[in-house]
């Protein structure tokens, strides 16, 4: 769930749950609620959460997180995706049940299509030939997960196209520069065309379920398969916290050389999750491991190879 979507003044209205905003305690693009949480006994509004980023911190006794903290210590033990979806925008809810085929034209007035002008279905030798030598079965990759590509002309020439979908709806595309010369291997559709920006995705979430596999890129999901999730990079945003936060277990595998990146998403979403738990690699990344090492990955965190 986009937290930004979230409608903080609908939750709280709800609830019967008086808030601020404006006056002495509340400062500009902030509301501001009494804090909840424990030991604070906060009786002016303190507590403040932001409009826009969905973020909390109480003034009085410090606390700090997500709008999903918040709404756990006001309702307990309740599915928290099922408070988000019920008081988010209506863009995701126009999305969210639609099943997309391939850029699909949605009925919302954003169009990704439009941007991927030529786009194709069938790969070409040049594709096919990086997805072998990334170790990776062309037409398995182009079945499963709705790849396609461009080719030698326009913005995204050489590159393979990689659509987004959440909630079986298509939301977002990332691409993929297949010749090793651009300067910018990765190229995500652009945030003003996008359903919902490809930061505030999780690539691959409706392929898991109960317990997800956190990895950094695409290719890692692609090699490791169902359970794989990518935060699309070792940055992570509020929305993807809540997304994982859905999951009662996480494990995190980011590349070799990111574990400290690895030991702050595990510390941001135990707050969340009942099990979170980072692995570590010796070297590379997951996109590079071999398959008898995916197998024994997959049985020790899914319980199954496949």
């Amino acid at each position: 769930m986009d937290l930004e979507l979230f409608d903080v003044q609908a939750y709280l209205n709800s609830k019967g749950i008086k808030f601020s905003q404006g006056g002495k305690n509340v400062s500009e693009e902030w509301i501001g609620v009494r804090c909840p949480f424990p030991l604070c006994g906060d009786k002016s509004n303190h507590l403040g959460i932001h409009v826009y980023k969905k973020t909390i911190s109480c003034w009085k006794c410090g606390t700090t997180g997500t709008i999903v903290n918040y709404i756990k210590e006001i309702e307990g033990n309740v599915s928290i995706r099922a408070i988000l979806e019920r008081f988010s925008s209506k863009v995701y809810h126009s999305i969210k049940n639609k099943k997309s085929t391939k850029f699909e034209r949605s009925n919302s007035v954003f169009s990704i299509q439009n941007i991927v002008n030529r786009y194709e279905q069938e790969l070409h030798s040049l594709h096919e030939t990086y997805l072998q030598h990334r170790g990776l079965v062309p037409a398995e990759i182009v079945s499963k997960y709705d790849v396609g590509c461009v080719g030698p002309v326009g913005k995204y020439k050489y590159r393979l196209i990689i659509p987004i979908y959440m909630n079986r709806a298509l939301v977002c595309f990332s691409s993929r520069d297949v010749t090793e010369q651009a300067n910018q291997p990765y190229d995500h559709c652009p945030n003003e065309v996008a359903l919902i920006p490809a930061k505030e995705c999780l690539y691959n979430m409706d392929n898991a379920e109960g317990t997800a596999l956190v990895v950094e890129g695409i290719f890692d999901v692609w090699n490791i398969g169902d359970g794989a999730v990518a935060t699309l990079g070792t940055k992570y945003t509020m929305s993807q916290l809540a997304w994982l936060s859905n999951f009662d277990r996480v494990f995190i595998l980011f590349d070799y050389n990111a574990s400290n990146k690895a030991e702050k998403l595990a510390h941001d979403l135990s707050a969340n999750v009942n099990h979170v738990e980072i692995m570590f690699l010796d070297e590379g990344d997951p996109g590079e491991m071999s398959k008898p090492d995916v197998k024994s990955l997959r049985k020790q965190v899914f319980g199954k190879i496949y």
